[in-house]
């Protein structure tokens, strides 16, 4: 192995960012000097054991930093898809659903009252994001968006309420009331211009 591969990898070692043991860290430190020490007088052959040390190091280091942690995600972003304009077609209906989920969550089937009119799909913080939105008789829309993946996305700011045994946060997004809840590990966020954040809860709770 060559001079520049194995400078390559102790670079890699370097360079990740996790909260690893600080006992790997010194062992890391440690190869780093072996290495420079070694080098006059150690054949060239030798270093290929040590990058197999290395690349053992490497792997500890990557299972001890645990699982990914989720983005942050800014209260007026994640509030956008849902009071946007529909992209697609409205999808279709079941007796208490729509014909679309994301990750398995599907979407809810409000009737007559709450109409499904269209759909859009986003991206924020690197998730899929999909809304659909449902319009009243009133002629009000309202903006149901789920944000794919687990761990939610961390969302802070805005005002706790419980309503139902659900806990939401509120926020104001100009004109419109946006509520945002986790449902089975996923942000999903509501939200319209015109309604209130006990009909949007109200709405919430039925999915």
């Amino acid at each position: 192995m060559s001079d520049r591969t194995e400078t390559e990898i102790m670079d890699l070692v370097r360079a990740i960012d996790v909260r690893a043991p600080q006992e790997l860290h010194r062992s890391v430190r440690a190869m780093a000097d072996q290495r420079s020490a070694g080098r006059r007088r150690r054949p060239l052959v030798l270093a290929v054991p040590a990058a197999a040390a290395l690349a053992a190091v490497i792997a500890a280091l990557l299972a001890s930093a645990g699982p990914a942690r989720p983005p942050a995600l800014d209260a007026g972003a994640a509030a956008r898809p849902a009071l946007s304009a529909s992209t697609g077609p409205a999808p279709g209906e079941q007796a208490n659903h729509l014909d679309v989920a994301v990750d398995g969550l599907v979407f809810p089937y409000w009737g007559a009252g709450w109409a499904a009119v269209g759909t859009r799909r986003d991206r924020l913080a690197g998730r899929d994001v999909t809304t659909v939105l449902y319009r009243d008789r009133a002629g009000r829309t309202v903006g149901y968006a789920i944000i794919a993946g687990t761990p939610a996305p961390q969302l802070g700011g805005g005002r706790e309420l419980t309503a139902g045994g659900v806990r939401f946060r509120e926020f104001s997004a100009g004109s419109a009331t946006v509520l945002t809840w986790i449902r089975h590990g996923h942000l999903c966020v509501i939200a319209g211009r015109g309604v209130g954040a006990a009909t949007l809860s109200a709405l919430a709770r039925t999915a």
